[in-house]
């Protein structure tokens, strides 16, 4: 299946980048703080590129653990393949704000300015999740008119989907259009990228619900829902 590329504008706000620095949202900060926010955010517009692609794929088998995409392509996880065995069909996308604000963030560091670096990383994290976010709200829009729901987002390195699989994701979808490759560990440059799959099933299924978290032993896990 062809790749399709978007470009969208993300709009990261103060209290997000706040609450990614490890702020509470109620708690008051340093006049210094919230400066160097002001002047990140200010800046940070004209330094990220939001970019995204996916491709639709269709689920052939699933035989636990595996969930077979291509004849040679297999998720392997039991968390996935237990999503997709109530899919026909599945979402793989890489999404991404480019390399520009990473970059600057890295220089302010290397000067020794950790605060803006820090302030930089912290708007790259949200600016980011907003694309993937925005790529969630797509699924169930393109979804419905097959009368499938859309599950949750899922990436390799979470839960029991080891982060080796990352390779498949980009066998499947053509991340070089929007400049994103792999290290040979399986990590993606630029960092503020992300990539996953979104399962597509019948409205009558629990696909939308799913959620593998209650029975994992996992408690301690920061992605626990």
């Amino acid at each position: 299946m062809p790749s399709f590329k978007r470009s969208i504008n993300v709009r990261v706000g103060k209290k997000q980048v706040m609450y990614q620095m490890g702020y509470p949202k109620k708690r008051e900060v340093r006049s210094a703080i919230a400066s160097a926010v002001d002047e990140c955010l200010r800046d940070a517009a004209g330094l990220i590129d939001a970019r995204y692609l996916f491709t639709f794929e269709n689920v052939l088998m699933v035989a636990h653990p595996a969930a077979v995409i291509r004849e040679t392509l297999a998720f392997e996880s039991h968390v996935i393949s237990r999503l997709l065995e109530q899919c026909t069909k599945v979402i793989v996308f890489v999404a991404t704000i480019g390399e520009r604000l990473e970059d600057t963030a890295r220089k302010a560091a290397d000067e020794g300015n950790m605060l803006r670096s820090f302030a930089l990383d912290a708007t790259g994290s949200v600016a980011v999740e907003q694309v993937a976010d925005h790529i969630q709200e797509m699924a169930g829009d393109v979804g419905r008119p097959w009368g499938l729901a859309a599950s949750r987002r899922f990436s390799p390195g979470y839960c029991d989907w080891k982060i080796e699989q990352q390779s498949l994701l980009f066998d499947l979808a053509d991340a070089h259009l929007i400049g994103v490759r792999l290290t040979d560990s399986g990590l993606m440059i630029p960092q503020k990228s992300v990539s996953g799959i979104i399962g597509l099933g019948p409205f009558d299924s629990n696909v939308q619900s799913y959620n593998p978290c209650p029975d994992c032993d996992r408690r301690e896990c920061a992605g626990r829902r």
